[in-house]
């Protein structure tokens, strides 16, 4: 029997913008699959802002929050811009509750 991920990525870039599909779990066994994601996308010159889409994220604990404080904090790094989408209201809270909501915004 074959294990499922418990985090699927998917990247699509259009027009200079990568954006990043979560779907399942953001937490210490699937962050470093984000990071990887993220820093892939950071090596193309040409994007110049991420947006990574939370709809589907069915668990996010403290630990992926930090995981997205620290793709947040690498791509500032690389001077590009990185938001939060689609959050649901219990990340929202956490989010909130951290402070971090102000770092980790919807795009304009």
């Amino acid at each position: 029997m074959t294990d499922l991920p418990l985090l699927d990525i998917v990247v699509v870039d259009i027009d200079r913008t990568a954006r990043v599909l979560l779907s399942g779990e953001l937490d210490l066994s699937t962050g470093p699959r984000m990071r990887g994601a993220v820093a892939e996308i950071l090596e193309d010159p040409l994007i110049e802002r991420i947006v990574i889409d939370a709809g589907l994220l069915t668990f996010c604990d403290s630990t992926g929050l930090g995981i997205l404080m620290a793709v947040h904090r690498l791509a500032s790094e690389h001077g590009v811009a990185l938001y939060l989408s689609e959050v649901s209201p219990r990340l929202q809270r956490l989010l909130r509750e951290t402070g971090f909501s102000r770092r980790l915004s919807p795009p304009p």
